[in-house]
């Protein structure tokens, strides 16, 4: 078990890492959510935090450094939970609603930190770990009762499936860290290899979608000239659109045309209006030939 842990955080560093950067091209193709990074940025960051306490400050108390680090991070991976599931729904969400959250966010940060200065209780724990949990349940009851956006409708069972399984795991893993391992003698190096293997899963099955979705673009993607007249594009419109299909930035595009960048998100906007569609994926599965 001592072997598997630290082997276990390493393969999740690693994992997280690739995952990130090719969320990031993604998001540059206008075609991942930037509440996704922020998830996925935010559920790393909670491994690292996890990981120094386990293996760098083992003698953490509640008031140590490492304990308010993974409280502060697992604030981070509630808020991020939840506003990852507002932006991949099917639903419109009020502002006020999503801002909410986020207040509640830096209310519990404030008293993180009020606690590390030694100024507050071990309240801030228990509020942590309540805020976690009814941010992991209701974004899996979202998931389970809601139809995903467009862009990610290719993988609605598998992101039912795993959303399932991660979002009644976690809740778990929270209750046995904080009660097992107090008053039922569970040890917490069995609890620790969760965490990890938890977002190994969720990352492995984030990495092979990116890569599928990224392969979509190709120079050899054209666009149907039915299709074209179909949506009443113009000539410039469906020279754009040709372009974006293979996967080209708007900065490609205004290099390759010779035009300004504002005038092609103006092209971008019309096109999507007229197509009916919100991002490069419903666009190209719209208009490939």
């Amino acid at each position: 078990m001592e072997l598997i842990e630290p082997i276990l955080y390493f393969l999740a560093y690693t994992i997280g890492v690739i995952t990130i950067f090719l969320e990031l091209i993604c998001y540059n193709k206008k075609i991942e959510y930037l509440e996704t990074i922020f998830f996925t940025c935010a559920f790393l960051f909670f491994i690292i935090s996890l990981s120094y306490s386990l293996f760098i400050d083992q003698h953490a108390t509640e008031s140590s450094s490492s304990n308010n680090l993974v409280l502060f991070s697992l604030v981070l991976l509630g808020l991020s939970t939840v506003l990852n599931a507002f932006a991949e729904r099917q639903i419109n969400v009020p502002s006020k609603v999503k801002i909410g959250f986020i207040m509640i966010g830096c209310f519990l940060i404030l008293l993180i930190l009020f606690n590390a200065l030694g100024y507050s209780d071990f309240y801030t724990e228990y509020l942590v770990y309540i805020f976690l949990v009814f941010s992991v349940l209701g974004s899996m009851f979202l998931v389970r009762k809601t139809k995903p956006e467009k862009r990610i409708l290719h993988r609605e069972r598998s992101e039912r499936n795993i959303a399932l399984f991660i979002l009644i795991i976690i809740p778990v893993a929270i209750l046995l860290e904080f009660l097992g391992t107090k008053y039922w003698g569970i040890e917490s190096s069995k609890i620790s290899i969760i965490p990890p293997i938890i977002f190994i899963t969720l990352a492995c099955s984030k990495l092979m979608d990116d890569i599928t979705r990224l392969s979509l673009f190709t120079n050899s993607n054209t666009v149907e000239s039915q299709n074209a007249q179909n949506y009443n594009l113009t000539p410039r419109e469906t020279e754009i659109a040709e372009l974006l299909i293979k996967g080209s930035s708007y900065a490609d595009i205004s290099s390759s045309l010779f035009i300004a960048i504002p005038t092609v998100k103006s092209h971008v906007t019309n096109i999507y209006r007229k197509v009916q569609v919100k991002n490069k994926i419903e666009l190209l599965h719209a208009l490939k030939s």
